[in-house]
């Protein structure tokens, strides 16, 4: 049986406010690994890699607390990578959503086939130059493409620049998009999947999921 190896991220560098450095703990109060392991998962908890709890940083306002984000993300890309030459399944347990951007680069270093199936409300696309509020939080995946004007202690964090490509990436059930990001979607070609309001209708093309059980969710049938 694979192991699993779970490897917690109690970051809120990237955040708008402390809390979520509280998200691994948290998880694992709740009972997620007891439950993995109840379904006979062979769970190996590798513990946290050091954290960092939120703090207003005047001294980079576009980006605050870069530093820390920049040393979070190689952490959890140095024990994701040792994982997987071990042999194990990774799950990371965040933390703010700079953590993806050390998961894929730790990936990376055993495969080049990586792709990234991204669910959050945000497309997370903005970078320094395109917003004005700081939180690195909704600047990840601007950083996994190495858009212009991002960080490169943060972009660089892999064995490779950029550490994904738009067509290894898949925005799921991204229902917020800012003026800057939008024509990043659109001239790069990033796929949307959308969650589909009251259910996908039955026999549609790339639908996912039944009305009515659990949610329901549309992906493109196909090539664009």
């Amino acid at each position: 049986m694979r192991r699993l190896h779970v490897i917690g991220a109690p970051t809120s560098a990237g955040a708008y406010a402390p809390g979520q450095e509280r998200g691994p703990e948290a998880l694992r109060a709740a009972g997620l690994l007891r439950a993995l392991r109840a379904r006979g998962i062979a769970v190996v908890d590798q513990g946290d890699v050091p954290g960092f709890r939120w703090r207003v940083d005047p001294s980079n306002p576009r980006a605050m607390n870069s530093d820390a984000v920049a040393t979070v993300v190689r952490a959890v890309a140095d024990r994701v990578a040792r994982s997987f030459a071990d042999g194990a399944a990774v799950l990371v347990l965040g933390g703010d959503c700079t953590v993806e951007v050390g998961t894929v680069a730790g990936a990376l270093v055993e495969s080049d086939s990586v792709g990234l199936v991204y669910v959050d409300l945000d497309t997370d696309l903005n970078t320094p130059d395109t917003t004005e509020d700081g939180a690195l939080d909704w600047m990840g995946v601007a950083h996994l493409l190495g858009l212009p004007g991002t960080i490169p202690a943060i972009s660089e964090a892999g064995p490779r620049s950029p550490l994904l490509s738009a067509d290894q990436v898949v925005l799921f059930a991204a229902g917020n998009t800012t003026a800057a990001e939008r024509p990043v979607i659109r001239d790069r070609g990033i796929t949307i999947g959308s969650a589909c309001e009251g259910g996908c209708r039955s026999g549609s093309r790339g639908s996912r999921g039944r009305p009515g059980v659990g949610p329901a969710f549309r992906l493109p049938a196909g090539p664009r």
